[in-house]
């Protein structure tokens, strides 16, 4: 435990959570003086590591262990598919519950609105973690569609040269990521596969929406402007 706890002490004292933690030691030690802080963080984390020590390791991964403890357990409603997590906008984020009647119809009104069909290609530039963008991988898996996976992003060259070379047919964003593809010179690409845009996840500005619309229409492509949010599963709103 010492060995494991003093490497904890110092990522603490490196992320600058000294005051943070004052308060916990507030009566058992000067917290005015450091080397006594880390005396108490000490404490603190050793005798935590003992009382994990003694739950049964269910399983584990990546450095990661799942316990079992003796905490009351609760039923899952049947009907209960994913806790999603908002973006936070309000505050902290929350998780909502999302049912399989949830998923479900939002997923079908979004490809019966966008008809998508087999022959659409999407690429994974937004996080699986992400309610917009489970969804386009929801709708496209939905609509018998295909998708690109990639770690890479926008500002790599090989993410367009994935792009082009599996001809993608439709891209999507959050208005981040339009200010980016301006910057990125996106309005003088050939995306001659290129379909269809869609934009969620907050507000465009004026500008760009207009600057979008007119690429759209020079190039023949469609633009769809969405909202949706958490506690709707995903896109509600075109």
């Amino acid at each position: 435990y010492i060995e494991i706890t003093k490497n904890l002490t110092k990522q603490v004292m490196k992320k600058g959570l000294y005051r943070l933690f004052k308060q916990f030691f507030n009566s058992i030690i000067d917290y005015g003086k450091k080397e006594n802080y880390e005396k108490g963080i000490l404490l603190y984390f050793s005798i935590g590591l003992k009382l994990l020590d003694k739950n049964e390791k269910v399983y584990g991964y990546g450095g990661y262990d799942l316990l079992k403890t003796e905490a009351e357990t609760f039923a899952i409603n049947e009907e209960l598919a994913l806790l999603m997590t908002t973006s936070g906008s309000t505050g902290s984020p929350k998780f909502v519950r999302q049912s399989y009647e949830n998923i479900s119809a939002n997923t079908k009104s979004i490809v019966e609105y966008l008809e998508l069909n087999e022959s659409e290609r999407s690429i994974t530039n937004l996080p699986m973690n992400y309610v917009y963008g489970l969804s386009i991988i929801n709708t496209h898996i939905f609509s018998g569609g295909s998708i690109v996976l990639t770690g890479k992003t926008l500002f790599q060259k090989e993410f367009w040269q994935l792009f082009k070379s599996n001809e993608v047919t439709n891209l999507n964003g959050v208005p981040y990521t339009f200010e980016m593809l301006k910057l990125l010179r996106f309005f003088k690409m050939e995306l001659p596969s290129l379909k269809f845009i869609t934009q969620a996840g907050g507000k465009l500005s004026a500008e760009l929406h207009k600057t979008m619309a007119e690429y759209a229409e020079k190039t023949n492509k469609k633009f769809f402007v969405m909202y949706g949010a958490s506690e709707a599963t995903a896109r509600m709103g075109y």
